[in-house]
């Protein structure tokens, strides 16, 4: 599965800036436009147990939703048509 994004732009959910990106996800050989919306969590701070140093980390956390039955195939019984997949990324900032 694959998630290659065309354009990003900020969208106003509700009560919050969120961000939507426009893209192609393929799965199953079959490359289908979606909108990955996510929010930015900004720049945080946590101390690293072993090195007792500050570090700093910044992510997104998204989601979006796909047809895997009807427009990907998918034949298993043990899901529904809808999919829902959710995106937490983390980084640390050097």
């Amino acid at each position: 599965a694959f998630f290659t994004s065309t354009s990003v732009s900020m969208y106003w959910g509700k009560n919050t800036i969120t961000y939507k990106a426009v893209g192609d996800f393929t799965f199953k050989g079959v490359k289908k436009p979606v909108d990955l919306y996510f929010t930015y969590s900004g720049v945080k701070y946590s101390t690293n147990a072993t090195t007792k140093k500050v570090e700093r980390f910044t992510g997104f956390m998204g989601y979006f939703t796909f047809k895997g039955k009807t427009d990907y195939g998918v034949t298993s019984t043990s899901i529904a048509d809808f999919i829902t997949v959710k995106v937490n990324a983390r980084f640390q900032i050097k």
